[in-house]
């Protein structure tokens, strides 16, 4: 697997992570 590949899909998997915790939470308040 390519190193770069794995750092951006890592990334991606790290911001959908974030963006559905913030959703999560605006839902909650």
């Amino acid at each position: 697997m390519n190193e770069a590949l794995f750092i951006t899909l890592a990334f991606l998997i790290m911001m959908a992570i974030i963006v559905v915790a913030v959703l999560y939470l605006e839902r909650r308040w």
